[in-house]
């Protein structure tokens, strides 16, 4: 996936897509093949029943994935102070808090602890003092939600991310998908509504197999639609073409010729593909 790409997961249920999610967060092994990351990279996964640590504030869980600007920030403040008091060597300071206010400024900058709260403001999280241990299922979902936009991740796959939601905070959290995200974005849900804004890609998981379609959910179900139109007149050519070969084959041909054989041949493979399976 490319930076800042929206891409919509979508299949039946029992399909995979948890799963698939899951792999690619590096919580569970797959079975083959390879996943390729870029160096540095980071992968977040919302899950649909998150745990968090019962002990702790839910404020300190959400801003826990601030962990290195707070560490940035902290270097920043004390060659400030080193500074102030005239201690050291000053061009060494200099240079090295010049060095720390870059640092500051790659991970998001000095308003990132104030987006970070307005993140947990706009969630509907009441109360951040409050102790994870004493959430909801639904409360739990916002705050680990709230984790993942704040950390601001490479990837964020999103599992059911408007589970609980209300439709203000749903056109919220659009929004700031759209606009604000600075990561590529990996949603798995089944609000149409949410992917047909937010989507810019969609991938269809089934029986095994990924298929890609460019756009949203409309423009997904549409090119779906014609694929399976397109696998349907297929499977009626290859139904006439068999009615005629079998009756040919009855007729018990011999296969003296090199053009017998090759049409018994294509006659054969054609018997042995497999008719598209029906959804239902």
């Amino acid at each position: 996936m490319r930076t800042r790409e929206r891409v919509g997961l979508v299949g039946l249920n029992g399909s995979g897509k948890s799963t698939l999610a899951r792999i690619l967060a590096g919580l569970e092994t797959e079975d083959a093949g390879r996943i390729a990351r870029r160096r540095g990279a980071t992968v977040e996964l919302l899950a649909q029943e998150p745990s968090l640590p019962a002990d702790r504030s839910l404020r300190d869980i959400v801003l826990a994935s601030l962990e290195d600007w707070t560490r940035a920030r902290a270097r920043y403040e004390a060659i400030t102070a080193q500074l102030g008091e005239g201690r050291g060597d000053a061009d060494a300071l200099v240079a090295d808090q010049a060095a720390a206010g870059e640092e500051l400024e790659r991970l998001g900058g000095w308003e990132r602890l104030h987006e970070a709260e307005a993140i947990i403001g706009n969630l509907g999280i009441a109360d951040p003092t409050r102790l994870a241990g004493t959430l909801s299922g639904g409360e739990a979902r916002r705050v680990a939600l709230a984790r993942v936009l704040v950390g601001s991740p490479s990837l964020a796959i999103l599992d059911e991310p408007t589970n609980h939601l209300d439709v203000d905070t749903i056109e919220w959290l659009e929004d700031f998908l759209i606009n604000r995200f600075g990561g590529a974005l990996l949603l798995i849900t089944h609000d149409r509504y949410v992917l047909d804004r937010v989507a810019t890609r969609t991938l269809e998981l089934n029986a095994g197999v990924l298929t890609s379609y460019d756009g949203g959910y409309a423009t997904y179900l549409a090119a779906r639609a014609e694929r399976h139109a397109h696998a349907e007149r297929t499977e009626r050519n290859r139904q006439n073409f068999l009615r005629k070969e079998l009756e040919w084959l009855r007729r018990q041909p011999k296969a003296r010729g090199t053009k017998q054989k090759a049409r018994i041949g294509r006659a054969h493979e054609a018997i042995d593909q497999s008719a598209p399976v029906q959804e239902k």
